[in-house]
């Protein structure tokens, strides 16, 4: 388990998978993270049991009213594999630093913890949302690439750079 000031970040349990479906069906969620395709709930199981075999994936869960609200984690993309960190949460907790806070300490595990170099993150051009939250954590434009006919574009972060 992670912890920031405001949340506790729990590794991804079955459990956790009813969750998960509600999170990642959410209609402004979906929208950037699935392509605004909705999910079943294997989908979803699938996800979590990936985690459980490589880097990891947290829920999200705020301190002071033990109320779940997003993930964070780590997965391989691309070939030959990068590390890529994602981050959701449902809307009613954007805009609050949040999805910054949690993806800091996920930085830092990543670095610190895991030892790894470099760490990516991606998303759609419209997501401004997103590109902010990758901004706040200091990484760096990598490119623009198209991933199954659209259009995603990359920023990166070194180990050596101070979260």
């Amino acid at each position: 388990m992670l912890e920031t000031e405001r949340l506790l970040l729990i590794p991804f349990d079955r459990e956790h998978v009813p969750f998960l479906h509600r999170l990642w069906t959410d209609t402004e969620v979906r929208r950037y993270l699935w392509d605004d395709r909705i999910i079943s709930v294997d989908e979803a199981a699938e996800v979590v049991e990936a985690s459980l075999q490589s880097y990891g994936m947290w829920l999200l869960r705020r301190k002071d009213d033990g109320e779940d609200i997003g993930f964070c984690g780590l997965r391989d993309f691309d070939d030959p594999p990068q590390v890529e960190i994602l981050y959701a949460l449902f809307p009613a907790h954007w805009r609050q630093g949040l999805a910054t806070e949690a993806s800091r300490e996920v930085l830092r595990y990543v670095f610190e913890d895991l030892g790894l170099d470099k760490v990516y993150a991606g998303a759609d051009p419209p997501n401004e949302t997103s590109f902010k939250v990758m901004e706040r954590l200091g990484m760096t434009f990598d490119s623009r690439r198209i991933i199954d006919g659209r259009e995603a574009i990359y920023y990166f972060m070194l180990r050596n750079r101070p979260l």
